[in-house]
């Protein structure tokens, strides 16, 4: 019996290593496919990570003594879920530290219960860079620079349908009296719900956020343009978020607000109300979050709509100081918001609705057809050796070919009065949904 001792211990012996040596084929990371190369809000963040790396790790970010490593199961599963962080460093994003130094972030500490490190990623460009800066990691910050101009790339992954901006910092550039940006500005494109294709931001924007759709799209892109930055500066958090997930909004909404109250705001307000803004805002229905949580909200809603205060300046849009208020929404052609269920308003003067139609949206459209008007056509014969009518262009003119090849060119000029956009401010307008 003795001698047989020896004989089982190396046959257990023998059995436990396969069974380590299976176990630990079977958990590869690129076995199992676990690796996100892009991290998702509401996603998980799946590692498998060994004993020695999670020494590492506590190490570098705890700075305290950790348990031996194990001889025997040198790997194992750790699971948990991307989700925005903070500590008494700052804010990020938890995700694995080995992720957060690959993607070039900055560890404000650690969260998951010590698993995983509260990382902050950030981009920007400057005056030596130019060209596309991709951004692949959730929560990243678009940072402003000392100048420079770059485009922001925030290509679809697989599972995500949009993604949400927050603008924690917006005073960039400056809108002109015109309506149009001035040359600093940040331009937004390939959203599926932003109707006239893109979008340009400038002036005041801190504190708003806005969704982007991407649809059939790919890629959407944030165009950065400063050809030299003061004071202007913007910090702008990126979040992706996934088909599935329940921060996702309907697609047409390019801002959406969940309180039973609030205010919005225009773009730029209280300062020049811009040119070319066509986009829904929406306001979520108790009725439909409460059956989501499971809770019945039998009362029929409304919502009251009012603008933020007494100052004339709250609600000012093609409108001018003296004008008479505009009582026939037919007026408002041009620029101008509407209530879903409500009519539309411009001018001076907004006029308190209250509607019970849903879903809660307020339509917000201002073009630039005031914002040039003609005062004069010119015929000119074409000057010998000028190859493009375009060449006589001036501030205030520009000029076309009369006819295809022809040998006369028509210029256009335009005023340099005042018109109807200038001065205005947009809105600025509180709601209230009573149950």
């Amino acid at each position: 019996m003795g001698k047989l001792l020896p004989l089982q211990c190396v046959a257990f012996l023998l059995l436990l290593t396969q069974m380590v040596s299976s176990m630990s084929r079977f958990m590869e990371p690129e076995d199992l496919a676990l690796q996100q190369p892009i991290l998702f809000p509401e996603g998980s963040s799946y590692e498998v990570r060994s004993q020695s790396e999670l020494e590492e790790q506590s190490i570098e970010e705890n700075n305290i003594k950790t348990p031996r490593k194990s001889k025997f199961f040198p790997y194992f599963l750790i699971q948990f879920p991307n989700e925005p962080c903070t500590t008494s460093s700052g804010s990020g994003v938890c995700v694995s530290a080995k992720d957060c130094r690959a993607s070039g972030g900055t560890s404000q500490g650690v969260c998951a219960q010590g698993f995983g490190s509260c990382c902050r990623f950030s981009r920007s460009c400057g005056s030596d860079q130019s060209g596309d800066v991709i951004v692949r990691e959730n929560s990243t910050e678009l940072k402003s620079s000392a100048g420079g101009s770059c485009r922001y790339v925030l290509a679809k992954a697989r599972g995500i349908c949009q993604v949400r901006l927050d603008f924690t910092e917006f005073e960039f550039g400056s809108g002109l009296p015109t309506g149009d940006c001035s040359t600093t500005k940040i331009s937004i494109s390939g959203g599926i719900n932003l109707p006239q294709g893109s979008l340009d931001l400038c002036g005041n924007f801190k504190g708003q956020h806005l969704y982007l759709n991407y649809g059939a799209a790919d890629k959407i892109y944030i165009s950065s343009s400063s050809p030299a930055v003061d004071t202007d500066n913007y910090n702008i958090r990126v979040s992706y978020i996934r088909c599935e997930s329940r921060q996702i909004v309907p697609s047409h909404c390019t801002q959406y607000y969940t309180g039973a109250e609030g205010e919005i705001r225009s773009i730029n307000f209280p300062h020049q109300q811009l040119n070319n803004q066509d986009y829904t805002v929406c306001i979520a229905d108790p009725r439909a979050a409460g059956a989501r949580n499971g809770r019945q909200i039998s009362n029929p809603a409304r919502i009251q709509w009012e603008t933020c205060g007494t100052d004339p300046e709250n609600f000012r849009i093609s409108g001018k100081e003296g004008d008479a208020p505009v009582t026939n929404p037919s007026e408002c052609v041009t620029d101008y918001i509407q209530i879903f269920g409500g009519n539309r308003q411009c001018g001076n003067t907004f006029s308190p609705e209250e509607v019970t139609t849903t879903p809660y949206l307020l339509q917000v459209k201002f073009d630039d057809a005031e914002s040039k008007t003609p005062e004069a056509v010119i015929i000119v014969k074409k000057p010998a050796g000028l190859v493009d009518c375009s060449e006589l262009n001036e501030a205030d003119t520009t000029c076309s070919e009369e006819t295809p090849g022809g040998t006369t060119c028509v210029c256009i000029r335009v005023s340099g009065t005042p018109d109807l956009d200038e001065n205005n401010t947009g809105f600025c307008l509180k709601y209230k949904i009573i149950q």
